[in-house]
Protein backbone atom coordinates (compact mmCIF):
# COMPACT_ATOMS: atom_id res chain seq x y z
CA UNK A 1 0.00 0.00 0.00
CA UNK A 2 1.57 3.31 -1.09
CA UNK A 3 0.81 6.53 1.18
CA UNK A 4 -1.25 8.26 -1.96
CA UNK A 5 -3.62 5.70 -1.59
CA UNK A 6 -4.32 6.27 1.67
CA UNK A 7 -8.13 7.86 2.37
CA UNK A 8 -8.38 11.42 1.86
CA UNK A 9 -9.01 12.38 5.89
CA UNK A 10 -5.97 10.33 6.45
CA UNK A 11 -3.44 12.18 4.13
CA UNK A 12 -5.20 15.18 5.40
CA UNK A 13 -4.41 14.18 9.44
CA UNK A 14 -0.91 13.19 8.49
CA UNK A 15 -0.54 17.07 6.93
CA UNK A 16 -2.05 18.90 9.47
CA UNK A 17 0.18 17.36 12.30
CA UNK A 18 2.86 18.29 10.09
CA UNK A 19 2.10 21.76 9.47
CA UNK A 20 0.22 23.04 12.34
CA UNK A 21 -2.83 24.99 11.61
CA UNK A 22 -1.84 27.82 13.36
CA UNK A 23 -1.08 31.62 12.48
CA UNK A 24 2.92 31.42 12.97
CA UNK A 25 4.53 33.77 14.90
CA UNK A 26 6.60 35.04 12.14
CA UNK A 27 7.06 36.06 7.92
CA UNK A 28 9.62 33.60 7.78
CA UNK A 29 7.84 30.66 9.38
CA UNK A 30 5.16 31.39 7.48
CA UNK A 31 7.11 31.35 4.43
CA UNK A 32 8.37 27.24 5.59
CA UNK A 33 5.21 26.54 6.01
CA UNK A 34 3.70 27.92 2.67
CA UNK A 35 6.98 26.39 0.69
CA UNK A 36 6.08 22.64 2.32
CA UNK A 37 2.52 22.58 1.84
CA UNK A 38 3.76 24.04 -2.54
CA UNK A 39 5.68 21.08 -2.29
CA UNK A 40 2.88 18.91 -1.50
CA UNK A 41 0.79 20.01 -4.22
CA UNK A 42 3.77 19.31 -6.54
CA UNK A 43 3.68 15.63 -5.70
CA UNK A 44 0.54 13.21 -6.66
CA UNK A 45 -3.09 14.67 -7.12
CA UNK A 46 -4.31 12.94 -3.82
CA UNK A 47 -2.00 15.57 -2.35
CA UNK A 48 -2.80 18.28 -3.82
CA UNK A 49 -6.26 18.13 -3.19
CA UNK A 50 -5.13 18.32 0.29
CA UNK A 51 -2.13 20.72 0.10
CA UNK A 52 -4.09 23.04 -1.77
CA UNK A 53 -6.64 24.36 0.49
CA UNK A 54 -4.34 24.46 2.97
CA UNK A 55 -2.38 27.07 1.54
CA UNK A 56 -5.14 29.11 1.78
CA UNK A 57 -6.18 28.14 5.13
CA UNK A 58 -3.73 31.14 7.30
CA UNK A 59 -2.49 34.02 5.24
CA UNK A 60 0.28 36.35 5.80
CA UNK A 61 0.39 39.39 3.59
CA UNK A 62 3.32 41.20 4.36
CA UNK A 63 3.46 45.08 2.77
CA UNK A 64 2.08 43.69 -0.27
CA UNK A 65 -0.95 44.66 -1.92
CA UNK A 66 -0.79 42.79 -4.98
CA UNK A 67 -0.56 39.72 -2.56
CA UNK A 68 -3.90 40.14 -0.99
CA UNK A 69 -5.60 41.42 -4.26
CA UNK A 70 -4.21 38.16 -5.78
CA UNK A 71 -5.31 36.16 -2.78
CA UNK A 72 -8.72 37.50 -2.89
CA UNK A 73 -9.05 36.84 -6.00
CA UNK A 74 -7.77 33.65 -5.72
CA UNK A 75 -10.48 32.05 -3.34
CA UNK A 76 -13.40 33.39 -5.18
CA UNK A 77 -12.42 32.53 -8.41
CA UNK A 78 -11.85 28.92 -6.75
CA UNK A 79 -15.32 29.36 -4.44
CA UNK A 80 -13.03 28.49 -1.46
CA UNK A 81 -15.32 31.27 0.68
CA UNK A 82 -15.06 29.13 4.11
CA UNK A 83 -11.13 27.71 3.67
CA UNK A 84 -9.16 30.72 5.29
CA UNK A 85 -9.07 31.06 9.00
CA UNK A 86 -6.36 32.82 9.87
CA UNK A 87 -5.12 36.20 8.11
CA UNK A 88 -2.17 38.53 9.29
CA UNK A 89 -1.74 41.64 7.18
CA UNK A 90 1.04 44.52 8.05
CA UNK A 91 2.07 47.50 6.28
CA UNK A 92 5.09 49.43 7.01
CA UNK A 93 6.09 51.09 3.64
CA UNK A 94 2.92 51.01 1.77
CA UNK A 95 -0.77 51.24 1.93
CA UNK A 96 -1.67 47.25 1.52
CA UNK A 97 -5.94 47.36 2.92
CA UNK A 98 -8.29 49.57 0.66
CA UNK A 99 -12.11 49.38 2.10
CA UNK A 100 -13.04 48.04 -1.80
CA UNK A 101 -10.59 45.37 -1.02
CA UNK A 102 -11.57 44.80 2.77
CA UNK A 103 -15.23 44.25 1.12
CA UNK A 104 -14.19 41.77 -1.27
CA UNK A 105 -12.00 39.63 1.38
CA UNK A 106 -14.62 39.90 3.51
CA UNK A 107 -17.33 38.38 1.09
CA UNK A 108 -15.16 35.96 0.47
CA UNK A 109 -13.95 34.56 3.60
CA UNK A 110 -17.00 33.50 5.14
CA UNK A 111 -14.71 30.68 7.36
CA UNK A 112 -12.42 33.51 9.25
CA UNK A 113 -11.74 33.18 12.84
CA UNK A 114 -8.52 35.18 13.28
CA UNK A 115 -7.60 38.36 11.80
CA UNK A 116 -4.49 40.30 12.60
CA UNK A 117 -4.15 43.40 11.24
CA UNK A 118 -0.89 45.84 11.98
CA UNK A 119 -1.67 48.79 9.79
CA UNK A 120 0.27 51.71 9.18
CA UNK A 121 -1.70 54.41 6.88
CA UNK A 122 -5.04 52.51 5.69
CA UNK A 123 -8.29 54.32 5.76
CA UNK A 124 -10.98 53.61 8.12
CA UNK A 125 -12.31 50.04 7.54
CA UNK A 126 -15.33 48.63 8.61
CA UNK A 127 -15.71 45.97 10.91
CA UNK A 128 -19.21 45.23 10.87
CA UNK A 129 -18.78 43.78 7.37
CA UNK A 130 -17.88 40.54 9.68
CA UNK A 131 -21.06 40.51 11.25
CA UNK A 132 -21.05 36.46 11.59
CA UNK A 133 -17.42 36.50 13.32
CA UNK A 134 -17.92 39.87 15.19
CA UNK A 135 -18.21 37.67 18.54
CA UNK A 136 -15.46 35.23 17.58
CA UNK A 137 -13.09 37.61 15.54
CA UNK A 138 -10.32 38.99 17.62
CA UNK A 139 -9.84 41.93 15.43
CA UNK A 140 -6.60 44.27 16.06
CA UNK A 141 -6.43 46.99 14.32
CA UNK A 142 -3.22 49.33 15.58
CA UNK A 143 -1.51 52.48 13.92
CA UNK A 144 2.80 52.82 13.99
Amino acid sequence: MSISSLPPELLRQIISYTIPPTLPQNFEQYQRRQCTLSSLCCIPQSFLLIAQPLLFEIVWVDNSPKTLNNFVDAIEGKGWNDVLRMMAIEEYECKVVTPEIFAKLCKNAQGLKTLALDLKESDPLDLSQLPDLTSELPAIHKAR
